[in-house]
């Protein structure tokens, strides 16, 4: 099977349908809404339909990965991006609702977990360098606490939390290597393993901090935020 090569992203379609936050609105009028999205939904490939947990809210999907929960606010989902004008299109025909804006909030790509495995390698060096940086201390006899919770850069949305293991795995046993190789020295303290990284700077010196981000754009790998790791000193 052909790996799926689009872009998806988690998109809100904003409505005004006459509903009120913390009031709601009539019940004739809310079923009406609820009927006429489903009906110009269902016309696009929308199938399905379900009330989406113990709320009276209805959510469609179409194919494998995309979806819309259909709230008189907002409808939201993952979408195929290239899907997102054939939507709001539809939605701009709507008589009980008017669309109004068109909000996205992140970008991803329907991986599965042998792509996401095959996809990860790409993202050593630069996670490599990141690690280095992160254990990084102003002297030799200053240790970090183990804090690996950081990302690759690659940006998924399917089976997040099977996904997040195989990278979580994966940044594991990329942090092991560098402990392995003398790169990033291990002691212990009170029982506790903690860390240093033993390498110099070397190229990393010269080279300017800039974000690193996957084909989507979602995802940086370097912020600019500094990043609060337990410190502790040994006694030498």
């Amino acid at each position: 099977m052909p790996r799926d090569e689009n872009v998806y992203v988690r998109t809100y379609f904003r409505v005004e349908s006459g509903y009120v936050w913390g009031q709601g609105m009539p019940e004739e009028k809310c079923w009406a809404f609820y009927f006429e999205v489903i009906r110009i939904l269902d016309a696009i490939g929308f199938k399905s339909w379900k009330k989406s947990g113990s709320g009276c809210c209805f959510e469609g999907f179409r194919g494998s990965c995309e979806n819309l929960y259909c709230h008189p606010q907002d409808l939201v989902g993952w979408i195929r991006k290239d899907k997102m004008e054939e939507i709001a299109e539809a939605l701009r025909k709507g008589a009980t609702f008017k669309l109004y804006c068109i909000d996205i909030y992140e970008e991803a790509y329907n991986y599965t977990v042998d792509e996401l495995k095959a996809a990860l390698p790409e993202r050593k060096e630069a996670l490599e360098e990141r690690l280095l940086e992160r254990f990084r201390t102003p002297r030799r006899n200053l240790y970090k606490f183990p804090d690996l919770d950081i990302r690759t850069g690659l940006s998924y949305f399917a089976r997040r939390g099977e996904l997040r293991q195989v990278e979580s795995l994966f940044i594991k046993n990329t942090f092991e290597e560098l402990v392995a190789c003398g790169k990033i020295a291990k002691t212990e303290k009170d029982g506790r393993a903690i860390y240093r990284t033993a390498v110099p700077l070397s190229g990393l010196a010269n080279r300017k901090r800039k974000p690193f981000s996957d084909p989507a754009g979602s995802e940086t790998l370097f912020d600019n935020k500094a990043e609060e790791v337990k410190e502790c000193q040994v006694q030498q």
